[in-house]
């Protein structure tokens, strides 16, 4: 799935319509981050959504996971 998804973020505005549709890509492709297990990159996503939503409970829900998550290596 992470696979698939990642190339799609740089190209969605492309192909849908509202901030919030491009958002539902964003949220799959952190999710699919964590279950996938990398970690760097569920971190580098869910660091940039929480820059643009400081406030956004998910952003911070997702931060916690990955922060619960092994490190690398």
């Amino acid at each position: 799935m992470l696979r698939l998804l990642r190339p799609l973020r740089s190209i969605a505005h492309r192909f849908v319509g509202s901030h919030a549709q491009r958002d539902v890509i964003d949220l799959t492709l952190i999710e699919a981050a964590i279950r996938a297990g990398a970690r760097n990159l569920a971190e580098a996503l869910a660091a940039e959504r929480l820059a643009d939503k400081p406030a956004s409970p998910l952003a911070r829900l997702f931060a916690r996971r990955i922060a619960a998550m092994p490190r690398p290596g």
